[in-house]
């Protein structure tokens, strides 16, 4: 079952989707926009594309939970190299280097599941396991 409380991907290409209803009264109850393609689809409440039962690339799951204590790097495949994860920001306690669109690397902060502090930032500035 989707966690709809937490970030959600397109099964077959691993893409971070944006869930934009979860619990509208019909059949496909979830409506999703896909970034790299610009479309919103529906799928079900388990998170399928379809109703046939036919396995698609655009069924959902959950992202998996980040783990700090291994690698990690941003979403969008930008370097990143955790320096602490007990930082005295109980909100974003953890602090990783990160590379920037120019090839600089700066200081970022992080919650503990490894969401960008950014509250309006998209998300690929989280952080995953490599």
């Amino acid at each position: 079952m989707i966690d709809w409380s937490k970030p959600v991907r397109a099964k077959g290409t691993k893409e971070i989707v944006r869930v934009l209803a979860y619990d509208l009264p019909r059949p496909m109850p979830v409506v999703v926009f896909i970034p790299s393609n610009g479309y919103m689809h529906s799928h079900t409440k388990e998170g399928r594309a379809s109703l046939s039962g036919f396995e698609s690339p655009l069924d959902l799951e959950n992202v998996p939970e980040f783990d700090a204590s291994k690698p990690g790097r941003q979403r969008n495949g930008r370097a990143a190299r955790i320096v602490s994860v007990n930082g005295d920001n109980r909100e974003y306690p953890i602090i990783a280097i990160v590379e920037t669109e120019n090839g600089k690397e700066v200081p970022n902060f992080y919650t503990k599941d490894g969401r960008d502090s950014w509250t309006c930032s998209e998300p690929g500035l989280d952080l995953i396991n490599v």
